[in-house]
């Protein structure tokens, strides 16, 4: 009897040692974009544990970049169905729906991520976002303001909210989210872009022709709007 307790034990350790790592495996086809094969083994994982809550996770990334989003939805959908309290599902499912332009669903979702992990910087910078694409800019802005409290080395939550603030017409405090942006990835074309629109309306030409001159030798020349070279160019008298 004590045999058969014992082997039992083992055998469902080695089962879950095994499937942790067919996980591990299908997560490297999907960091390396392999994601037929990812789907392959998550199938696999999912038919002999229909419960594996990673695997249809798992599944729903292979799916999401593929370009199958309501496919992806299915799998997000049955891992919140399996557990109802796992984070990564919501906000996942989250950014599908940002992909889908239902944004009302998509900061429903992030909304859940951050009631069951408030500490989650991604979810906030993800919510900002959606609020920022309906208009709703003071709730964009305290997202993006959360986001960096939680984690103020990500660059992206500094760029993400200095253009908003350039949208808002607030030029110096677009600039030092921007500068700020800039000190840690000081390969952000973005960040010098809006950088160049905040100097112009601060009417400092030649900063803006600095940054503009930065993004160029950063290959990104092509991301640079005619109308506003046109108009910087009018503006500073000069043509470059």
């Amino acid at each position: 009897m004590v045999f058969i307790f014992l082997f039992v034990i083992t055998f469902n350790c080695f089962a879950q040692i095994s499937e942790e790592d067919e996980l591990n495996k299908a997560r490297e086809y999907n960091i390396n974009n392999n994601f037929d094969e990812a789907i392959e083994l998550y199938n696999k994982i999912i038919e002999a544990n229909p419960q594996s809550v990673k695997a249809h996770i798992g599944r729903g990334i292979s799916y999401e970049h593929k370009g199958n989003l309501d496919q992806a939805i299915v799998d997000y959908n049955k891992a919140i169905e399996i557990d109802p309290n796992y984070e990564n599902a919501y906000y996942d499912r989250g950014l599908v729906y940002d992909k889908q332009d239902n944004l009302s669903q998509a900061i429903s979702d992030f909304s859940k991520a951050i009631k069951l992990n408030p500490n989650d910087a991604g979810a906030y910078d993800n919510r900002g976002l959606a609020f920022y694409k309906q208009d709703n800019l003071s709730q964009a802005i305290s997202d993006f303001s959360k986001a960096i409290e939680l984690n103020p080395n990500d660059p992206k939550f500094y760029e993400h909210r200095g253009h908003l603030y350039v949208q808002q017409h607030n030029p110096d405090q677009a600039i030092i989210d921007l500068n700020k942006t800039i000190g840690i990835d000081p390969k952000n074309d973005l960040a010098y872009l809006d950088r160049a629109f905040a100097e112009v309306y601060l009417k400092n030409y030649d900063n803006a022709w600095d940054d503009v001159h930065k993004i160029e030798s950063l290959g990104m020349g092509n991301e640079i709007p005619q109308d506003f070279l046109k108009g910087l160019r009018g503006l500073s008298g000069r043509d470059q």
